[in-house]
């Protein structure tokens, strides 16, 4: 027998699978865009209007609120412009010297051995500095080896002044001082993950580089070293990236 469909009977909505599975990867990215919106609007708040404004009214004039470069020449002229400079110096050395020292120490502690307690005390040790920062470390600073600190006056009673002999916490290189302070224990906080992610063959890759013979020259030596680190990343992928076996029906 054959059923009839009853006429009274509405029929239901289709449903479009397409769409529905052009819905959900839609949705799955929408969800993920909006974890970040409020670190999106905090930066926002935060630095952005105020750069903004900053930068606007750099090339505003006070009286009359045109456009004008006056406070341009103002800033790059005289006095602003020694402080730019002893800014950038500033910069540059407290940049350069924690990043080879970090990068040193963090090696050592990468590959010491009995590791895992010296990593353990080595990584709380510059967490605890790395955030020490602010007016903390300024008092601690100016307490300690100020003109009238506690270091200071211990190295007078024994007959050697710091400043008199060329020190000075408050120039270049007493605020660099206080800059290694923290830079330092932030860079080996920076760079011991990332030698925790190098693979085995790219380090014997570096120490073939550092076994190469220099009797051929620097660009035979250069050669032998990128044929045998091109050995080792191809030996490494193939055993990392082995096709898998099939199966049999």
């Amino acid at each position: 027998m054959t059923a009839h469909a009853d006429p009274s009977v509405a029929p239901g909505p289709l449903s479009d699978p397409g769409a529905t599975r052009g819905r959900a990867p839609a949705l799955r990215r929408a969800r993920d865009l909006a974890g970040i919106v409020p670190f999106a609007l905090y930066v926002l708040l935060g630095l952005g209007i105020p750069t903004a404004a900053i930068a606007w009214g750099a090339f505003q004039n006070p009286d009359t609120g045109g456009f004008t470069l006056h406070n341009v020449d103002v800033a790059t002229h005289g006095i602003y412009l020694h402080g730019f400079l002893i800014t950038a110096e500033l910069a540059l050395i407290t940049s350069v010297i924690p990043g080879v020292v970090g990068l040193l120490i963090g090696y050592a502690i990468y590959t010491a051995q009995h590791g895992s307690v010296l990593r353990r005390v080595a990584v709380t040790a510059s967490g605890v500095f790395a955030n020490f920062g602010g007016v903390p470390l300024a008092f601690l600073f100016i307490a300690t080896l100020g003109t009238t600190g506690i270091a200071t006056r211990w190295l007078t009673d024994l007959g050697f002044n710091p400043y008199n002999n060329g020190f000075n916490l408050y120039d270049l290189g007493g605020v660099a001082l206080v800059y290694l302070y923290f830079q330092i224990p932030l860079m080996v906080l920076v760079i011991l993950p990332a030698f925790e992610g190098l693979r085995p063959a790219w380090r014997e890759a570096a120490r073939m580089w550092a076994r190469a013979p220099g009797t051929t020259g620097a660009t035979s030596a250069a050669r032998c070293c990128c044929r045998r680190c091109w050995a080792a990343c191809c030996c490494c992928s193939a055993a990392r990236f082995r096709p898998m076996p099939r199966r049999r029906h």
